[in-house]
């Protein structure tokens, strides 16, 4: 509960079993390595937010659930790894901005939600975020738009993925089209399709370019991996 709050700058492992990380004050900092096996590995920040460093990695092996949660306002920023390797993972941020410039991989269900409302509260992808087996959704309720920039992919090769901005208004920015799926119909049925209550919300170029690469798809029976 100090103000320094964490710094994990060497290595924390847990060999088998939960992981549970908790800090009411300062800044969670991961520079170093968690690491976590056979169990749920969980870390909650009450304090000013959560930084993996771009030195930093947190890792779920074997099997598990992953489990992250940010109430400060700066909000959750990976610019390291994250991995879960067989379960479930969601990350939900109540204040600040979801930023992700390294990497998240998760082998299951993987649900992102940027929840704060703030103007300027958004949800940006410069780095990777994978998910295989199952569904991945990914949602921004900011005021700030949701951005796959130029060097950013996000890969769903489960079941579906699904990316929504509910938020009136506010658009879907993506750079480079790299949002791929095992089966791109899925990407524009379930991804594209089902945020697009407007054309404004994503590029019509993006759109036409989705619907024409996914009657290819079909028509040539092949599918598009990462």
């Amino acid at each position: 509960s100090g103000e320094a709050g964490i710094v994990i700058n060497g290595d924390v492992i847990n060999y088998d079993g939960n992981s549970t990380y908790l800090n009411e004050a300062g800044e969670f900092t991961v520079n170093g390595n968690i690491k976590n096996s056979n169990g749920l590995l969980k870390v909650t920040n009450n304090g000013t937010g959560i930084k993996i460093a771009s030195t930093g990695s947190v890792v779920n092996e074997k099997s598990g659930d992953l489990e992250m949660t940010n109430t400060g306002e700066a909000g959750i920023l990976v610019d390291g790894i994250i991995s879960n390797e067989n379960g479930n993972s969601t990350y939900l941020n109540k204040d600040g901005s979801i930023v992700v410039n390294g990497e998240i991989y998760n082998n299951g269900d993987l649900t992102m939600t940027n929840e704060y409302s703030g103007i300027d509260s958004g949800f940006e992808i410069s780095g990777k975020v994978t998910n295989d087996k199952g569904v991945a959704t990914l949602v921004n309720n900011g005021g700030a738009n949701f951005h796959v920039k130029e060097s950013g992919v996000v890969t769903g090769n489960g079941k579906a993925l699904n990316i929504k901005n509910p938020i009136s208004g506010i658009k879907i920015d993506i750079d480079n089209l790299l949002i791929l799926s095992k089966d791109i119909s899925n990407v524009i049925k379930i991804g594209f399709l089902d945020v697009i209550e407007t054309l404004s919300r994503i590029s019509i170029v993006s759109f036409i370019l989705g619907v024409i690469l996914s009657l290819w798809s079909v028509k040539r029976g092949k599918v598009i991996k990462d």
